[in-house]
C-alpha cells in the first residue's frame, strides 16, 4: 500500500518538474531581441480557470515575417495593459526556431513554484519507498 502512495508521489513529482523545465529551456532559447508589433491577443486558457491571454506578435528575422503568439501568457486586463495593439515591443526570440518567442527573459514565478511542488512530491515518494 504505502509503495502504491510512493508511485502516485514519484510520478505527480516529475509531471510537476517536467512542465517547468520544458518552459524553463524555451525560455533560455529565446536570447535574440527584435522588434515586434503586437497584432492581437489569443485566449491560451479557459474552462473553470480565470482566462489568460497571449499576445500576438508580427516581426522580422532573416528577412522572413514571421506572426505567432508569445508563449508567456497573462491575465485578460494585464495582457492588454501591457501590450497595446499596433505598438512595438522588444521580445526575445529563439534564433534557432524564430517562431518561439516571449515578450520577457524573466522565468515566470508559477513555474518555479511548481517546480517547488514537484520536487516535493518526488522526495515525499522517495521517503515512502524507503520507509515502506
Amino acid at each position: 500500500e504505502k509503495l502504491r502512495y510512493a508511485a502516485v508521489s514519484c510520478s505527480l513529482g516529475l509531471i510537476f518538474i517536467c512542465f517547468p523545465l520544458f518552459i524553463l529551456i524555451k525560455y533560455k532559447n529565446c536570447t535574440q531581441p527584435v522588434m515586434a508589433k503586437c497584432i492581437g491577443y489569443k485566449t491560451v486558457s479557459g474552462g473553470r480557470q480565470p482566462r489568460r491571454y497571449a499576445p500576438k506578435f508580427v516581426y522580422m528575422f532573416n528577412d522572413e515575417k514571421i506572426e505567432m503568439w508569445s508563449f508567456t501568457s497573462y491575465y485578460k486586463r494585464k495582457c492588454k495593459k501591457l501590450f497595446i495593439e499596433n505598438e512595438d515591443y522588444e521580445i526575445y526570440i529563439n534564433p534557432n526556431l524564430p517562431k518561439y518567442c516571449t515578450d520577457k527573459r524573466t522565468y515566470p514565478i508559477s513555474n518555479v513554484v511548481l517546480l517547488a511542488f514537484g520536487i516535493a512530491f518526488l522526495l515525499l515518494g522517495v521517503y515512502i519507498a524507503i520507509n515502506a
